[in-house]
């Protein structure tokens, strides 16, 4: 798979991170960073200098980061958005793995997703 994740605080769970990566995805949380406690708009920085999409669960902030950052003519690698706070652990890496294998890393340039 090409697509490369971070998991920011909001999306952490060590169990879809397992299943994701038994699947082949390459994926970084911020835990494994020590990057937890920081702010979304530093957590998308880093995501986006690594390349890497953005897995959160925090929709209003991120939803409003993305439309500034495509304001200010900033590029980000891509966000994916849990939109549903209750979506199992399995949906989460079913719908994540389904994303990984479907799409290439430039396919999640400035792109938005809601699952």
């Amino acid at each position: 798979m090409d697509l490369s994740l971070y998991m920011d605080q909001d999306s952490l769970d060590a169990q879809v991170a397992a299943g994701i990566r038994r699947a082949g995805m390459d994926v970084l949380m911020s835990s494994d960073v020590g990057r937890e406690r920081a702010p979304d708009s530093e957590q998308l920085a880093y995501a986006a200098s690594l390349r890497r999409v953005i897995y959160t669960a925090n929709r209003g902030d991120y939803a409003r980061l993305h439309a500034e950052w495509m304001g200010e003519g900033r590029t980000h690698w891509g966000i994916i958005i849990r939109s549903r706070q209750q979506i199992s652990v399995r949906e989460q890496i079913r719908a994540l793995v389904a994303i990984g294998r479907e799409s290439k890393r430039d396919d999640w340039k400035n792109r938005i997703v809601y699952l």
